[in-house]
């Protein structure tokens, strides 16, 4: 999946499709939580800087 998903990053399609089919659905996951997490970070970060 490590493979499938860095060549996906790297927009070679093709062949993150031929190391796992499934990185059409699990990159799309870890982008989201990924995001979030950064998300929250950074209003726990404001919060701390407010108060």
């Amino acid at each position: 999946m490590a493979r499938a998903c860095m060549h996906a990053l790297h927009f070679d399609w093709q062949q993150a499709w031929k190391y796992n089919p499934l990185v059409v659905i699990v990159l799309p996951m870890l982008t989201w939580l990924w995001g979030q997490e950064v998300w929250n970070q950074s209003r726990r970060l404001s919060q701390e800087l407010i108060d």
